[in-house]
């Protein structure tokens, strides 16, 4: 799936959202953002304790965040509703992305 950026941005712009981000984003991922086909995944994080007393919801979240990052230059609207749509989390609720945004993914 080909995302146009710069159509997603105005989009995005269009509907007035706020956006979030993901911290490690830019220090990690090192391709440009033209249609990337991967991300990388650190192995580190499946023995990071403050990763692992997440919720399974938070954890499959962030995953999920981080791959669509890839697309969007790192700008994922603020929008619980929109996540749960895009990201094909329908029971997606406010705490599992409260916790990541608290715990500073």
């Amino acid at each position: 799936m080909k995302i146009n950026l710069e159509q997603f941005l105005k989009e995005m712009e269009a509907m007035n959202y706020s956006y979030l981000s993901i911290r490690t984003f830019s220090k990690h991922q090192t391709y440009q953002f033209d249609n990337p086909s991967y991300v990388k995944l650190k192995t580190k994080l499946l023995f990071d304790d403050e990763f692992a007393e997440l919720s399974e919801q938070s954890q499959l979240l962030y995953l999920k965040l981080l791959l669509h990052a890839a697309f969007t230059a790192n700008r994922i609207p603020d929008r619980l509703d929109w996540m749960a749509d895009k990201l094909s989390m329908p029971t997606l609720t406010q705490a599992s992305l409260d916790t990541l945004k608290s715990e500073g993914y």
